[in-house]
């Protein structure tokens, strides 16, 4: 994770040279992205940029575990509230993230990036752990009494990785649906989806009924 001297940066220049770091990441990927082309961009001395993160692999984990804290800020108080059920709950938090990536395209391009990075060999153990974290916290939800008692579940962890798949397959259902480019969208500065809200809340609502009452023959 970040070094002790990042985080007693500024908070301005914290989010500068994150945000940088999430762009280059989100246009190039990991493997092409160069740590000397971000420090030069920063105006930095090699040097102190080593001194707030060892390695490009120590930045990449830092900026997946910066964009999901950020990505689930809202989680928490739907879990909370005792109106909200489990696949109102669901569905919610998909529109709240799909709204995230529409507010900050850059971190939900880079987000993307990595979902489609899992098999880069010097960073798969950093988005297998993401995906392992994500689908424990899902089955920890699942597992909460209060929506427990109400679902017909006998193996939690199944439905929590079926619930963070379908979540991954919307992007992809989307651009393909739509013909969208995310890079492209990234590095025109326009959201990462630039498709109607309405059209993306009809899709959720699909993928929705699907996953609560799967795939039934006439």
């Amino acid at each position: 994770m970040a070094q002790k001297t990042f985080k007693n940066l500024k908070p301005e220049r914290q989010e500068q040279i994150l945000m940088l770091c999430y762009e280059e990441f989100a246009l190039k990927g990991y493997n092409s992205v160069s740590l000397t082309e971000i420090i030069k961009k920063l105006g930095l001395a090699k040097g102190s940029f080593y001194r707030y993160f060892s390695s490009k692999k120590e930045l990449y984990a830092y900026l997946i575990h910066d964009a999901s804290q950020r990505r689930l800020s809202k989680l928490n108080d739907l879990v909370q509230n005792p109106k909200v059920g489990f696949f109102k709950l669901i569905k919610q938090n998909f529109l709240d993230k799909i709204q995230f990536d529409l507010e900050y395209p850059v971190i939900g391009g880079f987000l993307f990036r990595v979902m489609h990075e899992r098999d880069t060999s010097e960073i798969s153990d950093i988005v297998k752990g993401m995906f392992g974290m994500v689908v424990e916290q899902t089955k920890a939800i699942i597992e909460m009494p209060k929506f427990n008692k109400k679902l017909a579940i006998t193996d939690a962890t199944m439905v929590a990785f079926q619930i963070f798949h379908t979540q991954l397959w919307l992007y992809d259902y989307i651009a393909f649906r739509y013909n969208i480019n995310f890079e492209e969208n990234v590095k025109g500065g326009l959201p990462i989806i630039n498709i109607p809200k309405t059209e993306i809340e009809k899709i959720i609502d699909q993928a929705m009924a699907m996953l609560k009452n799967g795939i039934k023959a006439k």
